[in-house]
Parts: C-alpha cells; sequence; structure tokens
C-alpha cells in the first residue's frame, strides 16, 4: 500500500493512494487533495499510477510542479522523493506488507517523518531568531543522531560567513567554530545549493585537510534555502561512527531544512517588522519635537508682513527657518542642512540652539553667521555643511539688511513696476572652515512700500517630474512674476502648489521651504486685499 505524506506548514497529513485511478491535486475542491494555497492553481497536478510505480503529471500549472528541487513536467516518483507545489511538500511513501508483517524499515521511516512533523511544530513555534536557531540545531542533531550541529549564514552582499550555532548533542556550545569544520564543503553548498553527505569522509573528502585532521567520519551539509535563495547551511558531522548518515536522513534532513529555512525567514521578517516599528514611532517623536522647535505663527512688526512654511521630505527634516524678535526688530534665518532624515534634522536643532542667544546680543547679521560657523565647523563632521541665510528688519529705519552663507538667491517683487529680480546672496557655506571673516558681507536691500522678497531651500528648485527635468530657478521667478500681488500667505501657496503639481506621482526626494517677507503699503494697497497683512 503506497501513501502520500502531505506537509504544509505545520501541519501534515496522510492520503491513501488507490490501486486504480489518478490523483489530482489544486487549489479547486474538486480535487482528490484541495491545498489552500495561492500559489496552488486550481487543478495543479496529478499522481497517477504506472506498471513500475507512480508519477506525477504537471497540468500546464501557474506556478510549476518540482520534483527534488528541479521543475518537470512528468516524472516517475521513487519512494521519499519530494513533490513541491505552492509550500506544499508531498513525499510519496510505501506502507507495503510482506508475509502479514510490517516492513521495519518502512515503520522506522515513518517514524522519522513523523518525529519531523513534530519537530517542525516546535522550531514554527519560536519566533525569537536566536532562540530559533538554537532550537534547529538540536533538533537537527536529534533527527540524524549526529555528534555535533552548526548553522551558517553567509551576508548577501559580502559573502561574509557568520556561525550562528554551534552545539554538541549534549548542547554544549563550541568555540571557534570555524577551525571545526570544514569550510570547503560550507562553501561548496552555500555556492550550489545542494547537499553534500558522506559516510566515509576520510576516504570522499581525503583531499580536504580539515576533514583528516579533525578525523571527521561522517557529515551531511545541506542548504536552508527560501525560493531558491541560499539563507546558510545546516552541518553536521560525527567522529564516531563510519555510517552514521544515510540516504534516508539525507531526505529527511533536507525536508527538515525547507521548514526550518521559512521559520528563519519568518523570524527575521517578524524582527525587522518591530525594528521598523520602534523606529517609525522614535521617527513620529523626533518629528513631533521638530515641528514644535519651528514658528507656530508668523510675526506682527511694524512694517512688514512675513509668512513662511516648510515640507519635509521625510518625518524628519533638514530644512530650516525661524522667526526671532528683537524688541520691535525681527530676525528671520533659513536653512538647508546637508543630507535628510534624522542626522540632518539634529544640526537643523543645533543651528537652531545656537542661534537664538547670539541673535539677542544685538550683533550684526554678519558677526552672528561668523560665530554660528565657528561652533558649527568643531562640531559637524567633514561630510556635513549648512547653508544660511539670515535677514534683520529695522523696525524704525525699516530697512532689510541680510548676511549670506552660501544659500539660495532672493527672489524680489518690485511692486511699483509689477518686475522681479533674481539676486545671489553670496557667502561660503557653514561647517567647512572655521574662519569666515572676510566671506561675510552684511548687505542693506531697500525695499519700496508693497515689494516683497521670496527666499527658498533647494528643494524646490531641484524638484523634478517624470522627464528628469528640474522646476528651476526661472520657472520660479517667473510664478513669483505673475502672482507678485497676492496676499502673502496666498502666493505661498501657489507656488507650493505649482512645485507639488511638476512634480506629481515621483516622491519628494527634499525638504521644501518658503519665506515670504512684503514691506507693508502705506499709500499704495494691494489689490486682492487692501486690509490683510498676509
Amino acid at each position: 500500500m503506497y501513501r502520500l505524506v502531505i506537509i504544509q506548514g505545520d501541519q501534515h497529513h496522510f492520503f491513501a493512494l488507490p490501486k486504480a485511478g489518478e490523483v489530482s491535486m489544486g487549489r479547486a475542491p474538486s480535487n482528490s487533495v484541495t491545498l489552500d494555497d495561492d500559489g496552488v492553481s486550481r487543478h495543479h497536478c496529478v499522481i497517477e499510477p504506472r506498471d513500475d510505480g507512480f508519477q506525477v503529471r504537471d497540468l500546464k500549472s501557474f506556478n510549476g510542479t518540482f520534483v527534488n528541487g528541479y521543475p518537470v513536467r512528468e516524472q516517475r516518483l521513487e519512494l521519499w522523493d519530494k513533490v513541491q507545489i505552492g509550500a506544499a511538500s508531498i513525499f510519496l511513501v510505501m506502507a507495503k506488507e510482506a508475509g502479514g508483517a510490517a516492513d521495519p524499515g518502512l515503520q522506522r521511516r515513518v517514524e522519522r517523518y513523523e518525529a519531523l512533523f513534530e519537530l517542525n511544530k516546535a522550531i514554527n513555534s519560536e519566533l525569537d531568531r536566536g532562540k530559533l536557531l538554537e532550537k534547529i540545531m538540536d533538533c537537527a542533531i536529534e533527527l540524524c543522531s549526529a555528534e555535533r550541529g552548526f548553522i551558517i549564514t553567509r551576508h548577501q552582499q559580502t559573502g561574509k560567513l557568520t556561525y550562528e550555532v554551534a552545539r554538541n548533542i549534549d548542547k554544549v556550545e563550541i568555540f571557534a567554530p570555524e577551525f571545526t569544520t570544514s569550510s570547503s564543503i560550507i562553501q561548496k553548498v552555500l555556492d550550489t545549493g545542494e547537499p553534500v553527505m558522506s559516510s566515509n569522509a576520510q576516504t570522499d573528502f581525503g583531499e580536504y585537510l580539515s576533514i583528516v585532521d579533525l578525523e571527521l567520519r561522517s557529515l551531511v551539509c545541506v542548504p536552508l534555502k527560501v525560493k531558491e535563495r541560499v539563507l546558510g547551511t545546516v552541518y553536521l558531522d560525527s567522529r564516531l561512527h563510519e555510517s552514521t548518515f544515510d540516504k534516508d536522513e539525507l531526505h529527511l534532513l533536507l525536508a527538515f531544512a525547507d521548514q526550518a529555512a521559512i521559520s528563519i525567514e519568518n523570524a527575521q521578517l517578524l524582527a525587522s517588522a518591530k525594528t521598523k516599528e520602534r523606529q517609525d514611532q522614535e521617527l513620529r517623536i523626533a518629528s513631533s519635537i521638530q515641528k514644535e522647535l519651528l514658528p507656530r505663527s508668523d510675526p506682527e512688526v511694524d512694517g512688514l508682513v512675513v509668512c513662511g512654511r516648510t515640507i519635509p521630505a521625510r518625518q524628519v527634516g533638514g530644512d530650516y527657518y525661524d522667526y526671532i524678535e528683537v524688541g520691535d526688530d525681527l530676525y528671520l534665518g533659513i536653512g538647508d542642512v546637508s543630507g535628510k532624515g534624522v542626522p540632518a534634522g539634529l544640526i537643523m536643532v543645533m543651528l537652531r540652539t545656537l542661534l537664538r542667544p547670539l541673535v539677542h546680543g544685538q550683533q550684526s547679521t554678519s558677526e552672528i553667521i561668523m560665530q554660528v560657523n565657528k561652533h558649527l565647523t568643531s562640531d559637524l563632521k567633514k561630510e556635513m555643511f549648512v547653508s544660511f541665510l539670515l535677514m534683520r528688519w529695522d523696525s524704525d529705519s525699516q530697512m532689510l539688511t541680510y548676511t549670506g552663507a552660501g544659500h539660495e538667491c532672493l527672489i524680489i517683487y518690485r511692486h511699483l513696476s509689477r518686475t522681479t529680480e533674481v539676486k545671489k546672496v553670496g557667502g561660503i557655506v557653514l561647517g567647512v572652515l572655521s574662519d569666515l571673516d572676510t566671506m561675510l558681507t552684511e548687505v542693506e536691500l531697500p525695499l519700496a512700500s508693497g515689494d516683497t522678497v521670496v527666499v527658498y531651500t533647494d528643494g524646490i528648485t531641484e524638484s523634478m517630474n517624470r522627464q528628469g527635468e528640474e522646476f528651476g530657478l526661472d520657472r520660479l521667478a517667473r510664478l513669483v512674476q505673475k502672482h507678485g500681488t497676492l496676499p502673502l500667505d496666498e502666493l505661498r501657496d501657489k507656488i507650493f502648489d505649482a512645485v507639488l503639481k511638476f512634480q506629481i506621482g515621483l516622491e519628494q526626494h527634499d525638504d521644501m521651504t518658503l519665506l515670504l517677507l512684503r514691506k507693508d503699503q502705506t499709500d499704495t494697497q494691494i489689490i486682492h486685499n487692501p486690509s490683510r497683512r498676509g
């Protein structure tokens, strides 16, 4: 009597093969064996009798039918051959009676596979990766009565081998395992994805000095594979008995390794998911803290209307803008930290912390920036820097002054002539050179009533569309020219809307910040909203 052992995850069941007629397998309920698996076609394959046994025949399934790891259309089955369809593993076994007595060899095999099912349940219930690997190792040693066992993984990028677990039959850790195994055998299995077994290792692998020196008599090394991707190997050996491992044990260990690899993959995915969840939570907290440090509202000062906004590319950004009121005067800063994410966000906080107390010292914008730079240069890594622009509005003189440190241009809309100017701010970025005394200059920018100044970070001008074209300074300047008479908050939103529409369908690659200021009108009012301050 023949039967099938069908393994799905940690579940298994037996199916008795009839003496005549085919056995159909697939996802549809009309099959002889129904497999609830999206990787299995509705009518996937059949197992049918032949004069000399049984064969499996694929029914043009979508994902294919595999026998012992190889895709087949039609294949004669040997006892204990492994048929793989979807995630299900199916083995042909025989419960043949001879003279009324059960075959003792068969009974031993069935007992081993039943033990395998129980071991699969045990490892599938463990989600901690470290404990899982130890359990897999102990199970493999028990399954094959080996003297020692090792689990070795290979880094997918570097190829570096890592001995995850090294234990003996007494569950005692083996130290310096790389010197007690055959690296040549391990590398061969990792490279080919095929198992290696020997019950007489001194003869079969006498050219490997490690095997001779270690006096190994038997060894078996099988791959840990998930969808043909080799995660690592299970390596067992023994010095005690020359014939410890046989073909049945190899089949058994291969079946076990398949389930173990899936368990390892699941544990890694779970660990990654937990790590990502923790990182996301930390980012949410960091983002919340950073938002609290940005201006909550636009200031109201004599003679000037101001508005700003930033849109980070990630939860934590490296763009910075700030308003600092000192008496009746207002300092306005805008900066862009190299890089993105948490590191850039931390430097942004550092910049803010340095700037605020210096501004209250009533110094010129150039002196303030020079002092900020000295601190940043000593603290930042060589590859990090900050572009920055600091402006000061003097309420008494109604004058705007500024100092640039390698930041983007100023776009100035002249209300009376309805023209636009683009002005470079000059200077050099902060955090690179310790002494910028000769490279920073404070500049006066005269503004007439209704004139508007637009300052931005390069996330605006370097935004790209699907054709790889940048939004660009010219397009931004034309936008300011076209809508320069709008109230400031509406002009700001017009610019952001235009940029987001320009890059629609693509991920935002950099933080975007706008800072707009307009000299209050006295005898000339803005057309759209005469009473609005912005």
